[in-house]
């Protein structure tokens, strides 16, 4: 439940809880809708949402590779992507666990400042900007 509590504070993700009584083996309680414009930006909202519940990444369909990103890779828009490349066929060549992010500073500030502030805790160690 705490995954559920904390998602509600994540920009971005939305919860919708059932309110249902009682539990039992896979039965649906509720969902989370994420919205997002990109893959990047998709991928860092789920891995915030998958901490929460310390769930590892490597079961789920398509996951990434169950470490925990040490590089964060961010830029403006899209069309950074690019320019970035190399950098992400660096981290890809090396083994490097790493995210791909888009964070603007003059459209999305808000994030930009919750990225920041939330990527030590994360296990992130260095960022590419």
């Amino acid at each position: 439940m705490k995954g559920v509590n904390a998602a509600m504070s994540i920009p971005r993700a939305n919860v919708h809880w059932y309110g249902k009584s009682g539990c039992k083996a896979g039965r649906k309680m509720g969902h989370i809708n994420i919205t997002a414009d990109s893959h990047g930006e998709l991928d860092g909202v789920l891995s915030q949402l998958l901490e929460l519940e310390d769930i590892d990444e490597s079961v789920l369909p398509g996951g990434k590779t169950g470490r925990s990103p040490l590089v964060g890779v961010i830029m403006g828009s899209q069309s950074d992507l690019p320019t970035m490349q190399a950098a992400v066929d660096m981290l890809k060549k090396f083994k490097i666990p790493y995210e791909v992010d888009i964070v603007s500073a003059h459209r999305t500030p808000d994030k930009l400042v919750s990225y920041s502030r939330s990527a030590a805790g994360r296990g992130i160690q260095v960022i590419i900007a």
